[in-house]
């Protein structure tokens, strides 16, 4: 329930309108707690994906891409997840080492078997020139029905 809590603060609008302290604390709290589940339960992706999203990809990196490569390798195939390491993956594409990148690009693939998913890659494939190749990449190793409904997300949010 606490790394629920954390997703949630985390990729909560509300987190900016805090002063940088709290931000801070609530980002160091939150590591923290992942980075206990995962000193127990080292197979857990989900305390992996909250230990990438709770640290600063631009001060540390190396931790940052690690936990998140762990998360998906733990979990490759859960939706959801997949979800949430893809979305971040985006905000933080020019942090990350070239095979990170490609390994994390799988993660576009299983994001879009779901329709909230899909939407999401969709518009980044519209709205994202830079990102579009990664994208384009990365569907043209997904299943053909996803594929098709790729392209019709496309052709719905492009219209």
């Amino acid at each position: 329930m606490v790394l629920d809590d954390c997703n949630f603060t985390l990729n909560s609008i509300s987190i900016v309108m805090l002063d940088d302290a709290d931000q801070t604390s609530i980002r160091r709290n939150c590591g923290a707690v992942a980075s206990a589940i995962v000193a127990e339960a080292p197979s857990f992706s989900y305390a992996w994906y909250i230990k990438a999203l709770a640290g600063d990809a631009g001060e540390q990196e190396a931790v940052f891409e690690d936990a998140l490569l762990r998360s998906r390798r733990f979990a490759p195939n859960q939706e959801d997840l997949a979800f949430y390491r893809a979305v971040l993956t985006y905000y933080h594409w020019q942090f990350l080492s070239a095979p990170a990148q490609a390994e994390l690009t799988s993660d576009i693939v299983v994001a879009a078997h779901s329709s909230r998913g899909r939407l999401w890659v969709a518009k980044r494939y519209i709205d994202d020139e830079a990102y579009r190749e990664v994208v384009v990449d990365a569907m043209e190793k997904a299943p053909a029905d996803i594929q098709r409904y790729f392209l019709q997300s496309v052709a719905s949010l492009s219209s």
